[in-house]
């Protein structure tokens, strides 16, 4: 249009757009002791969706759409290959999410007893009629109710504050700068990048367990990972989240000073506001 423009001389002149740079942010995770908490004070489907969640960095969709023959317990491995977004099922996000994880020998113990009455190939993840979970219901019901008994806060508001700076107040933060500060499911596979990175795994072996493809680097299109390297990953990793339980009484944590930070006033209505998200 603009060229049609200059050609009518309706207009003279060169277009020049220039978008403003968009801010990456560090997303908020969970810390190890929080996982473990979390772990700790669920039981059944629910423990074995987080446990999942936090030691393979897999996304919703994709947990969601496992059936039970995608796990390998013989094999201690899971296999990724649907993912379900807006109640359709459709392959994973990119192509390298179409991939085989291997999972630690104490997520598969856990695994072994959730599965025991288990002889259909339903979905790993069902609701009494059979039907998959659904990730809304999962963090509103599930998750947001669960971090608010165990008085882990669902936003960091110090962390929010950081994010608008001193020209803005935290009432004014954008929806992104929210989501980034808060916690929710997505940030389990952020605490397992987190996690896999403070544990000396691999960048390779990283990238091929959260479905990441390369970046077409030479060296790395002829990076391959080997077998023990991926087991040893996943036994690091379960090492990590499956140990180390803090006690509970009544599914109250009882080894953990109140975390509470409940706020008054717009701030604490914020924090109430992204319950739901």
């Amino acid at each position: 249009m603009w060229n049609s423009a200059v050609a009518w001389k309706y207009v003279t002149g060169e277009l020049r757009v220039e978008l403003p740079r968009t801010r990456r942010r560090r997303m908020r995770c969970y810390s190890v002791e929080e996982v473990r908490r979390i772990l700790a004070a669920t039981e059944g489907a629910e423990r074995i969706f987080f446990w999942l969640a936090a030691e393979t960095g897999m996304r919703a969709g994709e947990l969601i759409a496992l059936r039970v023959s995608d796990i390998n317990l013989e094999n201690l491995s899971v296999d990724v290959s649907k993912a379900i977004w807006g109640d359709e099922e459709n392959s994973p996000k990119t192509e390298a999410g179409n991939r085989s994880i291997f999972l630690s020998t104490r997520l598969v113990a856990a695994m072994r007893e959730y599965l025991a009455d288990r002889s259909d190939d339903g979905y790993l993840f069902r609701s009494l009629s059979g039907k998959h979970w659904d990730a809304s219901n999962v963090l509103g019901r599930k998750l947001n109710g669960l971090l608010e008994r165990l008085e882990i806060p669902k936003i960091d508001l110090k962390l929010l504050a950081k994010f608008v700076g001193k020209d803005r107040s935290i009432e004014q933060a954008s929806r992104s700068e929210k989501r980034a500060a808060s916690l929710g499911l997505h940030s389990f596979r952020h605490t397992n990048v987190t996690a896999m990175d403070s544990l000396g795994i691999p960048q390779q072996v990283r990238k091929q367990r959260i479905g990441h493809s390369g970046s077409g680097d030479v060296t790395e299109i002829h990076t391959h990972t080997f077998t023990q390297d991926e087991r040893a990953a996943a036994e690091k990793l379960g090492e990590l989240f499956g140990t180390d339980w803090p006690e509970t009484d009544k599914g109250k944590l009882i080894s953990f000073p109140n975390l509470s930070q409940k706020e008054e006033g717009p701030a604490g209505s914020i924090q109430q506001a992204l319950v739901n998200q």
